[in-house]
Parts: structure tokens; C-alpha cells; sequence
């Protein structure tokens, strides 16, 4: 009796838990029904905090990193569009067959040259980026590297440059050449990187790539030797 009076107690006052709405029922207790959140509040604090996020990001990160793609960005086009200008006029002054040696060192050289560097430069701004007191002891440590497999990819490369462009083969060799001893100015521009001057490190790439395309153009001219031409550029890359 006791335990029903209780019972009857409880309906009657139809009590409720905070955030529920009650129902209730002739012949049976009041049922609780949570309260439903309204989801347009919960989308406005989620827009706000997704704008002050995208504020955030815009003011601290993105113009600074737009900057320094368009930098290297530039450099890379640039780079490009001389090797393209080169191409464009050994075609012209000494034919298909000139044209076509030169441009197998050119690729043939971007392999090797990518071999000669086993991620020497990626280290380079790693490290030198966490730590850039150790910067000269590791482009000390690069050099060393840099000096040991830039011979082996010489080799590598002449190895191969001869069945595949036969008596043009010292062309190719002297075309991929060029690229493998530009590795070593890459390591000057990492270190440009590693230290966030990426508007130095494009200067560094467009005053050599101006200098390489000036150089063989101006050989040619003179001499009318492509074999001159780019020895002129293997020169440039040199110093």
C-alpha cells in the first residue's frame, strides 16, 4: 500500500528531470522526453569558430607561404623556359640530329643529377631549418657527399650516353654533365631555404640560369660549335 501511494504520489506531480518535457498519461506514469538541441545554435558557434580559423590562417600562414611558392615558383619557370630557349635555337643552328643528342642529355643529366643528390638537399633544409647553428657542418657534410656521387653519375652517364646517341654521344654527355655539376649550386640555394630567404634562393636560380642561357647562346654565335656552347655552360654551373 505504501509502495502504491508513492507511485500515485510521483504521477500526479508529474515530476521532471531539467532539459525533459513531460507526458502524461491517464493510466500510467509521466514519460520524459529529452530536450531537443537547437541545431542553428550549435551551426553559428560552428561558422564562427571555422571563420576565426580561416582569419587566423590567412593573416599568419597563407600570404607568407604564397610568397615564397611564387618566388620558387618563378625560379623554376624561369629555369624551364632557358632550356627551352636553348633547344629552340641548337634545333635551328645545327639540325634534328644536334638537337636531338643535346636534348637526350638533358634528360638523361636530370637523372643523374637527381641520383647525385640521394636527398642530400631535403636533409640540408631539414636539418639546417631545426638547428642553424649546425648549418656549416652540415653543407660541409653535403659537399663531401656531393663529391663522392657526382663522379659515379658522370660515369653512369657517359655509360649510357653512348649506344643511345652514338657519334653524338659527347653532346649528351656534356649537356647532362652540365646539370650534374649544377647539383652543387642546389646546395647553396638550400641553404637559402633552410634559413626562409626563398626570394634569395630564386635570385641565386634566375642569375644562373641568365648567365647559362647568355653564355651557350653567345658561343654559338661565335663559334657555330655546339660542343663550345655547352662546355660555356658547364663553365657557368661550375663557379
Amino acid at each position: 500500500d505504501r509502495h502504491e501511494g508513492s507511485h500515485r504520489q510521483l504521477t500526479a506531480r508529474q515530476r521532471t528531470a531539467p532539459g525533459a518535457s513531460p507526458v502524461a498519461c491517464s493510466s500510467s506514469p509521466a514519460i520524459l522526453i529529452p530536450a531537443i538541441p537547437n541545431h542553428d545554435d550549435c551551426d553559428d558557434g560552428k561558422n564562427d569558430r571555422l571563420s576565426a580559423l580561416r582569419s587566423m590562417i590567412g593573416r599568419e600562414a597563407v600570404g607568407p607561404v604564397a610568397r615564397n611558392a611564387g618566388w620558387l615558383f618563378a625560379a623554376r619557370i624561369v629555369s624551364a623556359l632557358t632550356t627551352l630557349a636553348l633547344l629552340a635555337v641548337v634545333g635551328r643552328a645545327f639540325g634534328g640530329d644536334v638537337l636531338g643528342a643535346v636534348a637526350i642529355g638533358f634528360a638523361l643529366g636530370t637523372i643523374a643529377a637527381v641520383a647525385s643528390d640521394v636527398g642530400v638537399s631535403a636533409l640540408l633544409i631539414r636539418d639546417g631549418a631545426r638547428d642553424p647553428a649546425r648549418m656549416p657542418e652540415l653543407l660541409g657534410s653535403a659537399l663531401i657527399a656531393r663529391c663522392v656521387t657526382a663522379p659515379i653519375s658522370m660515369v653512369i652517364l657517359s655509360v649510357v650516353a653512348v649506344p643511345a646517341a652514338g657519334t653524338f654521344a659527347p653532346l649528351t654527355i656534356l649537356a647532362g654533365a652540365g646539370l650534374i655539376v649544377q647539383q652543387i649550386a642546389e646546395l647553396t640555394r638550400s641553404v637559402f631555404v633552410a634559413a626562409q630567404r626563398m626570394r634569395v634562393s630564386a635570385a641565386h636560380s634566375l642569375a644562373e640560369n641568365s648567365i647559362w642561357i647568355t653564355a651557350t647562346i653567345v658561343t654559338i654565335l661565335m663559334t657555330g660549335d655546339p660542343g663550345a656552347a655547352l662546355a660555356a655552360g658547364l663553365l657557368v654551373f661550375a663557379l
